[in-house]
């Protein structure tokens, strides 16, 4: 079967976030070429969630943001009141405070 090509705003996007790498060019952060950076070092910088489900893992819009927080903590560290305070200012700053519990599976695209 054959696939079908991505659309080109699709695949530019999916370059910035390194998950194609680029044909031509560069894609820099800070002046530097995202991948010669370490990923671990990009995600603390470049966060993405992207709107196409490739589960069903439920979890809600607070837990989700909070995964966000996972580059800047070791692989055992819990979740301080810092982290959760950082949830709550970013929710803020998008408008989607209101959204914290809700299903991160019930959101569309245009945040309905």
């Amino acid at each position: 079967m054959a696939q079908r090509p991505r659309p080109p705003h699709r695949s530019l996007l999916r370059t910035i976030y390194r998950i194609l790498q680029p044909d031509a060019g560069v894609i820099e952060l800070d002046g530097a070429n995202v991948w010669h950076i370490a990923p671990r070092e990009v995600a603390r910088q470049m966060a993405v969630v992207m709107q196409e489900r490739t589960g069903d893992f439920d979890f809600s819009v607070n837990e989700i943001v909070m995964m966000g927080r996972n580059p800047h903590k070791g692989m055992f560290d819990r979740d301080t009141i810092h982290d959760f305070q950082l949830v709550d200012d970013a929710l803020a700053r998008v408008d989607m405070t209101d959204f914290a519990q809700r299903s991160f599976l019930t959101l569309s695209g245009s945040r309905s």
